[in-house]
């Protein structure tokens, strides 16, 4: 991370992530009431940046389609660099890997990082099956058909490989929670305990 970077950063940033289905939207609604917090949704940042610049993009999935890796790449620091200008303390949610037809793409690269540098990644996690059940009606899920645990399992497991990376580069926190069916309350009750550490 470039010193100019990090002196101009002062406020406390809480990237809250987990993969499709395991309810960080939830999550970061709860932490947001408590703590009177914005919430920042990474994707919705980049997507509102392409569109200013591409009006044949309607969906934020054709981003990844239409642009080129590059152009993309831009985009990205773009975004970045507009949701770190805003003052005051912040929540950003975020995927920190894509799911994508031909694997996985970084959804929140160290370019990225280095930017927003959070102070700590929530990583929230669901037990597979849960998962699962969540995402039924996804249709990008159905053509995986039985190959769908398995995969949301790997997706997972990549996601920590990232945050932990990600901690081990910034030197900042990495918290890991499980969030199972019936129990938002005692998973919100946790990540508020850290939350509440870090905001002082």
């Amino acid at each position: 991370m470039s010193n100019d970077i990090k002196s101009q950063q002062t406020n406390r940033i809480i990237l809250i992530t987990g993969v499709p289905g395991v309810g960080k939207t939830s999550i970061a609604e709860k932490i947001s009431t408590k703590h009177n917090l914005p919430i920042i949704n990474f994707g919705d940042v980049l997507f509102a940046k392409v569109r200013q610049e591409n009006f044949d993009i309607k969906h934020v999935d054709e981003m990844r389609i239409k642009l080129s890796r590059s152009r993309y790449k831009e985009m990205q620091i773009l975004a970045a660099q507009e949701i770190i200008a805003k003052p005051g303390d912040k929540i950003i949610t975020s995927h920190l890997s894509i799911d994508t037809p031909i694997g996985f793409m970084p959804g929140f690269p160290r370019q990225i990082v280095d930017i927003i540098h959070p102070d700590i990644i929530i990583i929230i996690e669901s037990p597979v099956a849960e998962i699962k059940t969540r995402r039924e009606s996804d249709i990008s899920d159905r053509d995986r058909d039985n190959k769908l645990e398995r995969w949301i399992e790997f997706h997972q497991q990549y996601n920590r490989a990232m945050a932990a990376s990600y901690s081990f580069y910034t030197g900042n926190y990495c918290f890991p929670v499980q969030n199972k069916q019936g129990e938002i309350e005692r998973t919100f009750s946790d990540i508020d305990a850290v939350v509440s550490q870090i905001l002082g």
